[in-house]
């Protein structure tokens, strides 16, 4: 191991060396430093791993004039450092009071810096907490083992271990190594119910004629610069023929529909650092100057003039003074930006991004070089471009030119929790913050496009967020799914939506989020607990000790009509006309809530639908007569604050019987339809006799007119569910005769449960019953008895990426349903279940109702399911109820899945009763056995065996017949074709011994016998 000789160090060794370390921080952003410097002075050995040669990020690389939102929002190292980064010009900033601006967003001012001061003050503060910094280390690998990080492998061979990682790259390059899920789509509108996500063209950066005036700061009276300018220009090459193809600059595409979702990042630029000195470097061209390629530019000076503007240098940047004559350039409608040449950056390999990094920087030189020569541009913005140029003691092994791009957005994380705009807009609130965001809704530009024939520029948002005050960021937000990784943090690249980090990703909001996740780091290594286990009240005191602002003081504005309900007479809300979200107050513990809720969903509803919002406390449900005690009606949003809305079912009132469903859609009279319940907690206080939640209506006895209606359009998400009989889903009771005509008409239509966690369930945590198109997708799901269910007929349901732990089953899919696909799921038992258990992470079965059914058109794809807990090992099970007239389970497709655990292809309960056939099973991974039985004890047909996987030890045995097994590798075995099996074909498989033939009529040929590889 290296040893230390300096306390910053830069990893040029010859050889490969490995470091081991307490916290491994990988990114010497300027939330890299904050990290490190917290975690090494809460005691623990802590690194470094930057995989460039700067330290700071943007805050040290161009980013000057820094965007700060509210100072009061900042607290901790990130308020220390800009103290200490400000002393060095004799200045003083007031951190209890706001930004004073000048119309504009809350940027520059006193926290307006030299790059050079910066990169020195973040060394500075790294080499007193004995903090180690390895630069020039390019991640090339993460090693686990199961969820937890063992070690990183950089491109040059040299290894970091730790026992807490923490990603504070702008890419999130690590999350991704370490197989955490993320993203790099914008949602759309749809998927969390926002209004600035997806494909959008905000109405003041559409393209007009009829801009104002700019006064002496560069803004018009409506607050828009001058930089901001964006006019109805021509595409095309030949003004008016689309024939003669795009302009350069224009990206090719279609404008889409608003509010869908759509690839695409905020555009990239360098944020200048230029002077006005005498010692100035000049800002020479590339190589490849063409004037050509700035035809749009000219263009746009042409249309600006058009409309009487006297341009200066502010409509190609808005540009800020710093200290020592220089100014920081930022980007405008035609500047630095360039939109859609950074899509690949995220995924991009080192060496390819420095390849874009370049074409941004020529690009930038161009446009510089355009605006200084090119006698198509007014006089008077041709002499200011001349005179800047690159300051002499500014990135000084650059050239002068910024050594970082400014990534405004990379990957972001998928975690059990998302930011998104009902959070930065005060709509909803997180309990376990770790610091606050208080910037604007700030997106820059996604593509630069055609739209009705002229330039547009979609993406682009810059606007506030409804007036409210600085947000909470929940610490949910910084960690992974447990399953996926238990020992890394993720910072920059944190779990939010597109719209939601629009706002979030300002470099001080970054500081805080980092010096949070390193005191979170510290305490799980104190209390050896996975990082989504740490205890999140100690959390919060740490915090608070260490200076961290965690709630704004300020009162909340609301720059948007809403209903407004006083919580003292919550039980008579009144509606603003036109306006349906309606607030309620939690009652709290001593008051039951069932009549203030039910009043405030009939009020919704009775005005057409809308948000009925919860606020933060307790809302205790009684267990009174009948099945239900709150019927969401039509249209209704039932929305809380996050986990920090409980619903609950009050312990003390006697139980109800076990069918019992305290948050009902609709009645077996009356169904409801385009209902969310979202972002709330519900515990049912007994898994027993806890109900279910939230559920479809569920007939009674004496209702069978009940049968024949559905409610559609059914979204839960984003709830935390435990120790209830049922998480959620739609049922029916009464004749189970799905099959007939009327019924399958009456099926539930479009029901979604997503991104929710389900723990303690006494029953199945989502049952889907007669639904027709249906996504069960994104929970976690932990001792539950059953998980994820589908019966009764239902079809066009997906169930796809889970995690599920269970005690008696994973998935179910059951009698009648057909056109299931099965993706992406993790199902394996609870640590606690018993050995004896004899269920199945995949059960294929029918119900307890005597009546020939089937399954059918099922696809399992890219699933994890593991049993070796229990001494059945079933990964995969078949089973007919002995009540049952029969069943048939045809077209099943299983494939690119690992089974940790056997695939039954057998009915051991009634196996004359069973009928497998057109089966497909291509490569998996199979570290179990895939079991078979004679036809003679049960029917099976065209079963094809292909191209798997077989870790097993010893030999797999085929004992059903008719069944082709072809391409297989057993690497530790072989296959036995058993005594009675008949006609089947054994073609092209590799195994460790031969094949023993004990059949009759196989067809045998074309296998291969290797040497054991395994250990």
């Amino acid at each position: 191991m290296r040893s230390i000789l300096a306390l910053l160090l830069v990893a040029t060794a010859a050889r490969a060396v490995v470091v081991e370390a307490d916290v491994c921080v990988y990114g010497g952003t300027s939330g890299g430093l904050s990290a490190a410097v917290q975690a090494a002075r809460t005691g623990k050995k802590t690194v470094i791993v930057e995989p460039n040669k700067h330290m700071g990020g943007m805050t040290a690389g161009g980013l000057s004039a820094v965007d700060i939102g509210d100072p009061r929002s900042v607290g901790g190292i990130a308020r220390e450092y800009f103290s200490r980064l400000v002393a060095s010009y004799g200045k003083a900033l007031q951190w209890d009071q706001p930004f004073k601006g000048t119309g504009g967003p809350a940027t520059g001012g006193s926290y307006s810096i030299e790059p050079h001061v910066a990169e020195q003050v973040f060394k500075d503060m790294a080499r007193e907490s004995n903090v180690t910094v390895y630069y020039n280390a390019r991640l090339a690998g993460a090693k686990k083992e199961g969820s937890r990080i063992l070690e990183l492998v950089m491109e040059n061979g040299d290894v970091f271990r730790a026992k807490i990682f923490i990603d504070t790259t702008y890419e999130g390059d690590l999350m991704a190594k370490a197989g955490v899920t993320y993203t790099l789509m914008r949602e759309g509108n749809a998927r969390y119910g926002e209004a600035y996500n997806g494909i959008h063209y905000a109405p003041r950066f559409l393209p007009r004629l009829t801009h104002k005036k700019p006064g002496a700061n560069g803004r018009a009276p409506d607050g828009l610069g001058v930089w901001d300018r964006d006019l109805p220009l021509d595409p095309y090459v030949v003004k008016g023929d689309a024939e003669s193809g795009l302009l350069p600059l224009i990206n090719e595409g279609e404008p889409g529909n608003v509010g869908d979702p759509a690839p695409g990042i905020q555009a990239y630029c360098f944020r200048l650092c230029l002077t006005t000195a005498t010692d100035r470097l000049p800002i020479t061209p590339p190589p490849d100057y063409d004037p050509k390629r700035y035809e749009i530019v000219a263009r746009f000076i042409e249309g600006c003039q058009g409309i009487g503007d006297e341009m200066d240098l502010r409509w190609f940047s808005k540009y800020d003074a710093l200290p020592n004559d220089k100014w920081d350039f930022n980007t405008a409608t035609f500047g630095g930006n360039l939109p859609g040449a950074n899509w690949n950056w995220p995924e991009a390999s080192y060496a390819r991004r420095e390849q874009l990094a370049k074409e941004h920087e020529n690009y930038h030189r161009g446009l510089l070089h355009f605006l200084a020569t090119d006698p198509r541009v007014p006089v008077k913005v041709r002499d200011e471009v001349k005179r800047f140029g690159l300051p002499k003691d500014e990135f000084t092994d650059n050239g002068g030119w910024p050594h970082q791009l400014y990534i405004r957005e990379g990957r972001r994380m998928i975690s059990d929790f998302v930011m998104t705009e009902h959070h930065t807009f005060g709509r909803q609130i997180v309990l376990d913050s770790i610091g606050l965001g208080s910037y604007g809704t700030d997106t820059h530009e996604i593509r630069r496009i055609v739209k009705d024939g002229v330039v547009c520029r979609e993406g682009k948002t810059a606007g506030g967020r409804d007036g409210f005050g600085p947000y909470q960021i929940g610490y949910g937000a910084i960690v992974p799914r447990e399953a996926e990784c238990s020992n890394l943090l993720v910072t920059f690249a944190l779990s939010a939506s597109h719209t939601a980090f629009s706002s979030i990703r300002m470099e001080p909001v970054f500081m805080v989020t980092s010096q949070s996740a390193a005191t979170a780091a510290c305490m799980a290594i104190d209390d050896k607990v996975a990082v989504q286990k740490v205890d999140r009240e100690r959390l919060h005191a740490h915090l608070l000790k260490d200076g961290q602002v965690l709630e704004s003081k300020e009162p909340a504005k609301s720059a948007s009509k809403r209903i407004k309900t006083n919580s003292a007479k919550v039980k008579s809300p009144t509606l603003d006309e036109g306006i349906f979200e309606l607030r309620v107050a939690a009652p709290g513990p001593s008051v039951f809530a069932d009549t203030i809720l039910q009043e405030a969903i009939d009020k919704v509803a009775e005005a057409g639908g809308g948000v009925v919002l919860l606020g933060a406390g307790d809302f205790k449900l009684s267990r009174h007569a009948g099945d239900e005690t709150l019927v969401l009606k039509d249209g209704i949003i039932l929305r809380g604050q996050g986990y920090a809305t409980h619903l609950y079912l009050d312990p003390a009132t006697p139980p109800q019987p076990a069918r019992y469903y305290p948050v009902r859609i609709g009645t077996e009279t009356t169904p409801a339809s385009n209902v969310v319940v979202e972002y709330l907690r519900y515990t049912g206080n007994n898994a027993k006799i806890g109900g279910g939640s939230v559920m479809g209506f569920n007939t009674r006895l004496g209702a069978p007119e009940a049968r024949l209606l559905s409610c559609d359009n059914i979204t839960v998400q984003h709830c935390w569910i435990y120790d209830a009989q049922q998480a959620a889903g739609c049922t029916k009771d009464g004749i189970l005769a799905y099959s007939t005509e009327a019924r399958q008409a009456a099926q539930f239509k479009n029901w979604q449960v997503c991104h929710n966690v389900i723990d303690t369930c006494g029953n199945k945590a989502v049952e889907l019953a007669e639904c027709n198109g249906g996504l069960i997708a994104d929970n976690h799901i932990t001792n539950t008895k059953d998980g994820p269910q589908v019966i009764f007929g239902s079809r066009n349901v997906q169930i796809r990426d889970n995690v599920v732990y269970f005690k008696v089953s994973g998935i179910n899919i059951t009698e009648g349903s057909n056109h299931i696909r099965v993706s992406g799921n993790h199902v394996e038992p609870v640590p606690t279940v018993s050995k004896t258990a004899d269920g199945g992470c995949l059960f294929l079965r029918t119900e307890a109702q005597p009546l020939a059914g089937g399954i059918s058109d099922v696809i399992v794809t890219g699933n994890i399911f593991r049993d070796t807990l229990t001494k059945a090992r079933r990964a995969v099970k078949f089973h007919t109820r002995e009540e049952a007239l029969s069943c048939t389970y045809q077209r099943i497709s299983f494939s690119s899945n690992v089974f940790d655990g056997d695939v039954v292809f057998s009915d051991e309960k009634s196996p004359g009763k069973t009928m497998i056939k057109d089966v497909l099973f291509s490569d998996n991974i199979c570290e179990g056995g895939i079991v078979s039985v004679p036809n003679t004890t049960m029917m099976t047909s065209n079963i094809v065996i292909r191209g798997n996987m077989m870790r097993g030890a010893g030999d797999c045995t085929l004992n059903a017949s008719h069944w082709v097994w072809s391409g297989n590798t057993h690497t530790d075995g072989s296959l036995k074709v058993a005594e009675g099996a008949a006609g089947n074909v054994v073609h092209e498989n590799v195994t460790t011994v031969p094949i023993a033939d004990n059949g009759t009529g196989t067809s045998l040929s074309n296998n291969s016998v290797i040497a054991k590889t395994s250990p």
